[in-house]
């Protein structure tokens, strides 16, 4: 990211002057604090100071040590930083979204400057730049689409295509047969004419030459049945490689990846993608060639035959290519990419509506959600309009063109007779030769346009395939057997690296202990689990299980050893059995039975009509939360793992359901090494020690009794929790908790 840009030199002798130091950062600002837009407006930084420039007079200058507290804020179409300076909290800069990640690294650099620390920018930040155009790749991505090459992304395409090019070379070959056989129909057609309708001709001849047509017509009919019956197969086989290819690149991506990027889009990438590059391959590789041999040959005998009229006819051809060429890269390109965005946005919103129709049920927003996909589809099919008026205006526009080559064979070929330079037959043969001309020129003439847009579905898949997985194996990486000894030292880490979630964490959890993580929401400790599971590589320190440092060790073998258990737990579409099994593929019915029963689901599954082959919908919503819960807890103990991570395991179910679910958790916990996040401090009575977060620090540590007396963070949670519970009028089991 670039954080140094060259100032004016104006300015930059102006700066000097007020910062008494060398500049060490640069940025671009584009308005003041109201929101002005300003020429020559930066903000600026020294060893020691900071200051703002508009419209290249200085205007603020601040010695950082007298600030703290630098925050970045982002509103609509705009952000800013605000800081307490000599005590008073005040807006410092304003900038675009667009700069909203620069000056996320501004803020970092400023706190860290004022607290005295050494900077640290890390390289492997989430929004990362091309090198080659600076332009913010997608989260989680690191291919631009701007600067790839299309040529590679073809090769690679074609490079999958290669084992079934078998069934392309056959279709190939057969189709240039039966193009041989519908152009020797045209000299059985001139004689047809010439020697049977002109005279002279006998009954037996036209039998004969209508015979050998017709043989010629039967022959070219069933052939083309065997290469289409070989294109399919071609087609489909190549499909599914394909679309396996991105399911698999989508399964090996990294947590950011998938989570910034839309379903839709994903879905679209699999399907309408690879369905658009099948297109592709059969135009350039099929029909590109089967119309360019038909009109070279159909060109040939047309030179042979007449080839004054053959020259006159082919005049309008280069005109026609010329108009749509230039029609696509003008017009239609940008409209059929449009398209597909716009297709991509409206998809997305259904599968969103779709997965969450209780929340759009429960707070009555049917019609707003609705005027939204309206909204969505309108685009759509305005961008289709669009697009469909240009090809049906240029369209037609190249055929009058073509049209007119038609024409001038009807009038030379009539004055020829007339003169008696050329006879019917011969005009009848010529005149098919030509439409055989004209069918492969128009098929010529629209391929640039389906070429090109088949490119965008190729740059589309090409992208997915080539996306490196920021979470990825070393060469040295071995597969490890887990005891669950976990240490974390001097861990930093944030989703974006200029707004860290985990500072400096330090910590040793000793094979089977069970640690609470406890804290205000958004303290980090959904995000110190993630990296237990590393789903996410820390920016700085290290994570060591057994004394192996977690990215020495193999990914399969490590998520394999452990064990989720979420507060909405997700059940896949299919038998409920299936759905246990899903941690242990090949698990026996006696061990999925096993697991179910520790987890207290036993007795429900067996009440069910159907028991354990009882179909789970979409998402698991023909079971409460309750139930869901213990399928999912079934699951973890069938996969008997080393180290269990328990994330809001027990949140907002009635008392009876935790109770049950309680005891299943105690079993599954035993012997394994835990950490396990709660609100309801309930659910934290049988922690080993408790972790207390706070502004991604670990800022109390200890056993439930010792942070009671200590009477800090933790003390004050459990204390409204106890009040917030008397004020409901139930009793919860924080009293009991407070009692022992």
């Amino acid at each position: 990211m670039k954080l140094n840009f060259e100032l004016p030199e104006k300015v930059k002798l102006k700066v000097l002057q007020s910062l008494m130091t060398d500049i060490l950062y640069a940025v671009p600002l584009g308005m003041d604090v109201t929101g002005q837009k300003r020429k020559e407006s930066w903000f600026v930084i020294g060893t020691d100071k900071w200051l703002t420039v508009q419209d290249g007079e200085i205007e603020k200058v601040e010695y950082i040590a007298h600030c703290k507290d630098f925050l970045l804020k982002p509103m609509v179409g705009n952000a800013y930083i605000k800081a307490t300076v000599d005590g008073r909290v005040s807006i410092i800069a304003r900038f675009s979204m667009t700069d909203v990640v620069r000056y996320g690294y501004i803020v970092q650099i400023l706190n860290q400057m004022a607290a005295n620390q050494p900077v640290k920018i890390y390289n492997n930040d989430n929004d990362k730049v091309c090198p080659v155009c600076g332009r913010i790749l997608i989260r989680g991505t690191n291919l631009c689409p701007k600067c790839s090459k299309k040529g590679q992304a073809v090769k690679q395409i074609v490079t999958m295509a290669k084992p079934y090019m078998i069934f392309m070379v056959i279709s190939l070959i057969i189709y240039l047969i039966t193009t041989v056989l519908s152009l020797k129909e045209v000299t059985y057609y001139q004689k047809i004419v010439d020697e049977c309708f002109g005279g002279g001709g006998t009954k037996e001849q036209f039998f004969k030459y209508m015979f050998i047509v017709i043989g010629l017509g039967l022959g070219a009919f069933f052939l083309n049945i065997v290469a289409a019956i070989s294109d399919n197969n071609f087609t489909q086989r190549f499909a599914k490689r394909l679309r396996k290819a991105v399911f698999d690149k989508v399964q090996s991506l990294s947590v950011s990846y998938v989570s910034n990027a839309s379903p839709g889009d994903i879905m679209n990438r699999t399907f309408s993608d690879t369905n658009e590059i099948n297109t592709f391959i059969r135009t350039v590789s099929v029909n590109l060639i089967k119309a360019v041999f038909l009109f070279i040959v159909a060109t040939v005998m047309m030179l042979q035959m007449n080839w004054k009229m053959a020259l006159v006819i082919m005049i309008p051809a280069p005109l026609a290519f010329y108009i749509q060429i230039g029609a696509w890269n003008k017009f239609m390109k940008k409209v059929f990419k449009g398209l597909r965005v716009a297709n991509d946005k409206a998809n997305s919103y259904l599968h969103d509506v779709v997965s969450g129709i209780r929340v759009v049920k429960v707070f009555g927003t049917e019609k707003r959600v609705t005027a939204k996909f309206r909204k969505l589809a309108r685009n759509v099919a305005d961008q289709d309009i669009k697009g469909q008026t240009l090809v049906e205006w240029f369209g037609p526009l190249t055929s009058i063109i073509l049209y007119l080559g038609q024409y001038a064979i009807y009038f030379f070929g009539c004055m020829a007779i007339l003169g008696e330079t050329m006879t019917l037959g011969e005009l009848v043969a010529f005149n098919t030769i030509a439409q055989k001309f004209y069918a492969p020129l128009n098929q010529l003439i629209l391929m640039p346009r389906q070429i090109a847009n088949s490119m965008i579905s190729v740059q589309r898949v090409y992208e997915i395939l080539n996306q490196v997985p920021e979470i990825r194996d070393q060469n040295t990486s071995t597969e490890h057997k887990i005891e669950g000894n976990i240490e974390f030292q001097g861990v930093s880490f944030g989703y974006n690296s200029y707004d860290h979630v985990l500072n400096d964490i330090n910590f040793t959890v000793k094979k089977g202990e069970m640690i609470g993580l406890v804290g205000r929401s958004g303290s980090g400790k959904s995000t110190l689990t993630n990296l237990v599971c590393r789903f996410y590589d820390v920016n700085e320190g290290s994570i060591k299980i057994d004394g192996k440092d977690i990215r020495d060790i193999q990914q399969s073998s490590l998520t394999s050893q452990i064990g989720v258990v979420l507060q909405e737990n997700f059940l896949f579409s299919g038998p409920l059995f299936e759905n246990i099994r899903y941690s242990k593929p090949n698990a026996t019915p006696e061990e999925v039975i096993r697991a179910a029963k520790i987890a207290n689901a036993h007795e429900f599954i067996i009440n069910l009509p159907d028991g354990y082959d009882t179909w789970v919908a979409e998402g698991g919503s023909n079971f409460s939360g309750g139930e869901k819960q213990r399928i999912a807890i079934a699951r973890a103990i069938l996969s008997d793992p080393a180290i269990l991570i328990l994330d809001e395991a027990t949140s907002a179910l009635d008392v009876e359901t935790e109770a049950q679910i309680q005891e299943a958790l105690q079993r599954l916990i035993e012997g394994r090494t835990t950490f396990a996040i709660a609100h309801r401090l309930s659910t934290l009575k049988n922690a080993n020690r408790l972790f207390v977060m706070d502004k991604g620090k670990i800022v109390e540590m200890g056993t439930h009794d010792e942070l009671l007396k200590r009477k800090g963070i933790y003390y004050s949670l459990v204390m409204a929790q106890r009040t917030m519970a008397k004020r409901k009028g139930k009793t919860d089991t924080v009293s009991e908790i407070l009692a022992n």
